[in-house]
């Protein structure tokens, strides 16, 4: 019995605040920005790809630049009212849908302008279950991480 007591107060010490004193100082969610800084090599190519689309002059969603002449591709249910798409060098440019496929919820814009940032396309095999992601913005660190 004395052995139990001595085990359970040992173990009651180690466990109260050992983990927090360790941990002291460290990024306490997936949205600080010291976890977040992490990631900031890997979006830094693909964010200049992204840009921040407008409907009625308020933000509603992202798009991806898919060709240097003004290919965008974005979610569809999203649009609606007169479209701008704002890159990440602060340019505005107004858009036109061209196409929609409403079983994937894609629509495909267009804009007037030339030698954008298309984004780089590369084989997805490598990226198996498990795998950290980070979802690219505008800005130089992502919108958010997971596995």
């Amino acid at each position: 019995m004395k052995n139990t007591v001595r085990v359970l107060a040992i173990a009651l010490l180690l466990s109260s605040g050992g983990p927090v004193l360790a941990q002291r100082g460290a990024p306490t969610a997936k949205s600080d920005a010291r976890f977040l800084g992490a990631f900031k090599d890997v979006v830094a190519g693909p964010s200049k790809s992204t840009v921040r689309i407008l409907c009625d002059g308020k933000e509603a969603v992202l798009g991806t630049i898919v060709a240097a002449d003004g290919w965008i591709v974005t979610k569809a249910s999203e649009l609606k009212g007169k479209l701008v798409c704002k890159t990440q060098a602060g340019k505005d440019y107004p858009a036109k849908v061209v196409g929609v496929e409403p079983k994937y919820d894609l629509a495909l814009l267009k804009i007037e302008a030339k030698d954008l940032p298309a984004i780089a396309w590369r084989e997805s095999t490598s990226a198996g279950v498990g795998h950290w992601t980070a979802s690219v913005g505008t800005g130089h660190l992502p919108v958010a991480v997971g596995v």
